[in-house]
């Protein structure tokens, strides 16, 4: 790199200008040729290098069930039948489950094992009852899922589908059911919710 020295003040602006000017290329130029050599280099480091895929996998499996219940829901449990039946009910509970798979790498087949929690909660809509009263329910229904699967690879490739049986122990299964106070008669008692 050449120095100059200038004496005069507007001469120094323009050549400072200049020399700023002609470092940037430079500068660029061996930025780009380390790039350069660094990806090649990267490259020769993974073709050398043989990785292969686990067969065993560990992972969990959680989500949000959005239950929707449909039908007629009147008898609620043996020997208490209400007296307006419920229709419609939306609900979200979670689903939460640990995954354990067997996939080796070299065959179209493996196998999952999934278990866990799955919530159905739900809420009915509100309904009159016969005495001008207004009626609601809600449910707690809760499980033990365990889902065994088998996983089909066709292609050898990311893409695989899986299928199997989903057995479920019930956990929970309560459920509330409230009959409010009727509008036009306000100063009467209201009958105990049932559990």
């Amino acid at each position: 790199m050449k120095r100059t020295y200038i004496a005069n003040d507007k001469n120094r602006d323009t050549l400072l200008i200049q020399i700023k000017l002609q470092q940037q290329p430079t500068r660029k130029l061996l930025v780009g040729m380390l790039l350069f050599a660094g990806i090649h280099i990267v490259s020769m480091a993974q073709d050398s290098i043989r990785y292969t895929k686990p067969a065993w996998r560990f992972g969990i499996a959680a989500g949000v069930n959005n239950n929707f219940h449909r039908g007629t829901t009147q008898q609620l449990q043996q020997g208490l039948i209400a007296p307006t039946a419920f229709h419609n009910g939306i609900g979200f509970g979670q689903f939460l489950a640990p995954v354990i798979e067997y996939a080796p790498s070299d065959k179209w087949w493996g196998v999952m094992l999934q278990a866990g929690l799955d919530s159905r909660r739900g809420k009915f809509d509100q309904v009159k009852a016969p005495c001008n009263c207004p009626a609601d329910l809600e449910t707690d229904l809760s499980y033990i899922t365990v889902e065994p699967s088998l996983r089909i690879n066709p292609f050898k490739s990311r893409f695989y589908i899986y299928g199997g049986p989903r057995l479920a122990y019930n956990l929970t299964n309560g459920f509330t059911y409230q009959v409010g106070q009727n509008p036009d008669f306000p100063n009467q008692e209201l009958q105990s919710p049932h559990n």
